[in-house]
């Protein structure tokens, strides 16, 4: 096979190409490519997912499985490459380049990725500092991408979001969640992998954004969550959360008893220091909020 070109990528992307190139012969290269970014995805969710610990164990050692064991080793060198290329400019979307510029979006119905220079010019318009840190003085921020890719934007978006709270006393990683979908399995394990390896707290979901978008009760095995998301301060925000879910179902089930026997609604009534419609727009947001949890 004719090795393809990779075009201003640094010392890392060549030798990814070179390495990745090597190793086709009994298998394509897009075979290559997607199981890579499944054996890498799973084991950066097995390191903190016990509830998916598993399922992924288990499709890791399928994955794995069609290969001898010095190709296994090469899978674990090319993540080290990511690694690494991550860490010495995290201003990039190293696997959506790569994907790319390895010309493979032909295999998968004609995908593109959103080239990383446009996403973080995109950014720069959407991120505003003064906005940020007036929501961070009492909650959290989210940013959400539902057509994720390798995760561009939502790279793009944590690299502006740590410049902007430079010298501010916030820590990003326990105020920023990063949030992504995309049908594509593969794209979704891409963008996954590269926000678990900057740092990010979040999750991406694997789904169609359009009929079947991020809710709770959803099949745990459509999501993974990146390692931060599992850190002490992420963890007690969703046992807020439960609780406070729990605690509003009791209120609106006790609300609905006192309905009944009265004929009075919740919306007739306000506690005469905020109207009621102002109470519920300011529940509603809190309950925006607390979902960043």
């Amino acid at each position: 096979m004719a090795t393809k070109r990779i075009y201003n990528m640094g010392t890392r992307a060549t030798e990814f190409s070179k390495l990745i190139q090597s190793m086709t012969g009994k298998h394509q290269l897009w075979e290559i490519w997607a199981d890579f970014v499944t054996m890498a995805a799973c084991c950066i969710s097995n390191s903190v997912d016990s509830g998916n610990r598993e399922r992924r164990e288990n499709l890791y050692n399928r994955t794995a499985g069609k290969y001898e064991q010095d190709e296994i080793n090469n899978m674990g060198s090319l993540l080290g490459l990511v690694i690494l290329a991550l860490e010495e400019e995290p201003e990039q979307d190293f696997l959506g380049e790569m994907y790319m510029q390895l010309e493979l979006g032909s295999h998968w119905h004609g995908q593109f990725f959103t080239p990383y220079n446009m996403s973080r010019m995109m950014t720069k318009m959407s991120v505003d500092r003064n906005t940020l840190l007036d929501k961070l003085e009492y909650s959290t921020a989210k940013f959400t991408d539902c057509a994720c890719g390798g995760g561009a934007m939502l790279i793009a978006a944590a690299n502006a979001v740590k410049k902007a709270l430079v010298d501010t006393g916030y820590n990003w990683q326990d105020k920023c969640l990063f949030v992504g979908q995309d049908l594509d399995g593969i794209a979704a394990k891409m963008c996954y992998i590269q926000l678990s390896l900057l740092g990010c707290a979040g999750f991406v979901k694997i789904g169609d954004t359009l009929r079947d978008p991020v809710a709770a009760g959803d099949d745990p095995a459509d999501y993974w969550f990146t390692p931060i998301y599992f850190s002490d301060v992420w963890v007690m925000r969703r046992k807020f959360r439960a609780l406070d879910r729990i605690l509003n179902s009791e209120i609106q089930r006790g609300a609905a008893d006192e309905e009944k026997e009265t004929g009075i609604g919740a919306e007739d009534v306000s506690d005469g220091t905020v109207p009621a419609d102002e109470q519920a727009e300011s529940r509603l947001q809190i309950r925006f909020d607390e979902l960043g949890g």
